[in-house]
């Protein structure tokens, strides 16, 4: 991941545990999704219970470490979204001032 946005310099070098965020939405879709292919391919075919187990590991194992970049990029965009940097600088700006 690059240290800052090459388009608005928003620096992506964050304090120790921010992407904490990021792994909990990784996990929640990245198992929903093996949870509901599981059930669906339970529902929709005849498939046995080894081939059925063999897909919801190697989906359980491999969905996370896939879709782990993307969710850095979602969290980075929901902070951005919610907390925009004018808003952390008018705050920067506002604590230095109450200070002296």
């Amino acid at each position: 991941m690059r240290d800052h946005c090459p388009g608005c310099g928003v620096s992506f070098d964050r304090e120790e545990g921010y992407f904490l965020g990021a792994m909990a939405i990784n996990l929640i879709v990245a198992e929903g999704l093996t949870v509901a292919v599981v059930v669906l391919l339970m529902v929709f075919t005849d498939l046995a219970l080894l081939p059925l187990e063999v897909i919801a590991v190697s989906l359980a194992v491999g969905l996370p470490i896939l879709f782990y970049p993307n969710s850095r990029e979602l969290w980075m965009a929901l902070d951005l979204m919610l907390d925009p940097p004018e808003r952390q600088q008018e705050r920067r700006l506002r604590g230095h001032q109450m200070r002296r």
